[in-house]
């Protein structure tokens, strides 16, 4: 609006909205004569603020002069927000928070010193708080706070502040110096935050570890503990002495001097492939001791993890098997010749056998000759067994493979095709299924083809599920004789032995003409070995 056109009109004409608080503020002005001001926002004029002065000019007249102060409301608006969010934080922080002026007198604690100490509400006096500390701590709190005054370097310290429980508990105690633009410290904000549980937390694992160091020193095998990438920092006792290393020389990855140099490259990468994947790391190798003789260890680390599943060290231990290892090693020594001295035993007795029978003829020399056959697989049997006797269990896949090899060496004529899947069985029941095996084999070579004729015999075994094998032999040849029935086959030795062996190892056989040849298959339960004894 002009100003000719504002003349003459009232104020609530030009100014739409203008409160009747202001009508009679220039009312009171004019009747007392007294200037007034005062702060308006008009929202008529896109809500700017006014600092208003009104002066009486007598005879009922007054003039008014606007000050516009918009930029400056709108900047302590938005310093009380700013003061109020800060205030809202100060007050729900789980910390202790104050301030001190650049003398170190605080003058300023939230509610949470209030709820800790049990101080009455809105005190801060420097006694008090002094005289919260614990006695033992004191002195060193206040010449720590002394020396940051005069240095105005960053305050830090723990102690132990008195609980409204009558406790004391563990602080952190911190403060930074506030500045302004000329580098003076106009004031000290802090904090205290309660790390008692964190505290005791590390009393308790300096405790357990001084525990576990104890038990570990100790013990008679070289224990140590190794970071979470494998680099070795602790030793027990014993890896010192039987070493005879020295502390900076064994720590990271020093342990591999004392490795066999044979040995180091492979242990080393067993060790750092752990190290990536978390699994647990087993190995067995010789290490040097300090007369320089090599004596065999077992080796082994586990992991430990956080609260997290994070790998944070280490453990582990090497025992001394070098006993063991010439024991084992005298054991499979005196196996190897026990089994050699058996084989030639029933060697002899099957060529006895053999001998005796060259003398007879008919049935006596046929049965004889069975018999020294018999005695020669049970021996082919006892040498393929003896080859995985390092184990109570056997595997069926290089068991059957190698003893169906060294069985077609007696019938180079025909062609012997073996197709078997692993399976693990106790051992006791390996000998069984050998002889098993052997005798449906030799039987195919005798009377599955005619005599001077070549052909097939295959040997066949496979999982039937989690607890069952079948185990087949087959030929291409002339077949079963006409109206064979395994329950009335009892007139020869070999299917006497067959269904016998076959009951011994718990299965279900079978005889079946494939047209052309004949298969034998048994179905047997594969059960793990049992427990030693205790």
């Amino acid at each position: 609006m002009s100003a000719d056109a504002t003349v003459g009109r009232r104020v609530t004409e030009a100014i739409p909205g203008i409160g009747n608080d202001t009508i009679e503020t220039y009312g009171r002005v004019v009747d007392s004569g007294q200037p007034a001001s005062f702060e308006i926002e008009v929202s008529a004029l896109g809500h700017r603020s006014y600092e208003a002065r009104a002066h009486s000019l007598g005879c009922d007249r007054f003039a008014v002069l606007f000050l516009e102060i918009t930029e400056r409301k709108r900047i302590e608006k938005a310093l009380a927000e700013s003061r109020a969010m800060l205030s809202d934080i100060v007050g729900t922080v789980d910390q202790i928070v104050w301030s001190a002026l650049p003398d170190g007198r605080h003058d300023f604690f939230n509610s949470r010193w209030y709820e800790f100490t049990g101080a009455r509400a809105g005190s801060n006096e420097e006694a008090t708080w002094a005289s919260l500390r614990h006695p033992d701590d004191r002195e060193q709190v206040s010449e720590r706070w002394l020396r940051s005054l005069a240095t105005g370097e960053p305050y830090e310290i723990e102690y132990r502040l008195l609980h409204h429980s009558g406790q004391y508990r563990w602080i952190l105690g911190r403060a930074h110096p506030v500045r302004n633009a000329a580098g003076e410290i106009i004031r000290w904000m802090g904090t205290f935050t309660d790390i008692d549980a964190a505290k005791r937390a590390e009393a308790e694992l300096r405790e357990s570890e001084e525990q576990f160091r104890t038990m570990a020193e100790a013990l008679p095998q070289l224990v140590w503990m190794a970071d979470d990438q494998g680099r070795i920092y602790w030793y027990n006792r014993r890896w010192y002495e039987y070493t005879g290393a020295a502390p900076q020389e064994a720590e990271g990855w020093g342990w591999r001097k004392a490795v066999h140099p044979e040995h180091a490259a492979r242990v080393a990468e067993g060790v750092q492939l752990s190290a990536e994947t978390g699994e647990p790391w087993e190995d067995t190798f010789p290490l040097r001791g300090a007369d320089g003789e090599y004596r065999w260890f077992l080796s082994r680390a586990t992991p430990l993890h956080d609260a997290r599943g994070r790998i944070t060290r280490w453990f582990g231990a090497s025992t001394d098997i070098t006993e063991k290892q010439k024991l084992e090693e005298f054991q499979a020594l005196l196996i190897r010749e026990i089994s050699h001295r058996v084989k030639n035993s029933l060697a002899l007795v099957s060529a006895l056998l053999d001998l005796q029978a060259r003398s007879l003829e008919g049935g006596l020399r046929a049965a004889l000759d069975d018999a020294a056959s018999r005695v020669g697989a049970v021996a082919t049997v006892h040498d393929q067994l003896f080859r995985q006797a390092t184990t109570r269990e056997i595997d069926l896949k290089p068991f059957l493979s190698n003893l169906a090899v060294a069985i077609a060496t007696s019938a180079p004529e025909h062609e012997t095709v073996i197709d078997v899947e692993p399976a693990i069985v106790p051992a006791d029941i390996a000998v069984p299924i050998g002889l098993f095996v052997n005798e449906l084999i030799t039987n195919a070579y005798k009377y599955a083809y005619p005599e001077g004729d070549e052909g097939e015999v295959r040997i066949t075994g496979e999982r039937t599920d989690e607890e069952h094998y079948r185990l087949a032999v087959s030929d291409l040849g002339v077949g079963l004789p006409k109206g064979f029935d395994l329950a009335r086959a009892y007139e020869s030795l070999g299917m006497r032995i067959i269904t016998t062996l076959a009951k011994q190892l718990g299965g279900e056989l079978t005889a079946d003409s494939t047209e052309p040849g004949a298969r034998f298959a048994l179905v047997f339960p594969v059960r793990p070995a049992p427990p030693l004894a205790a």
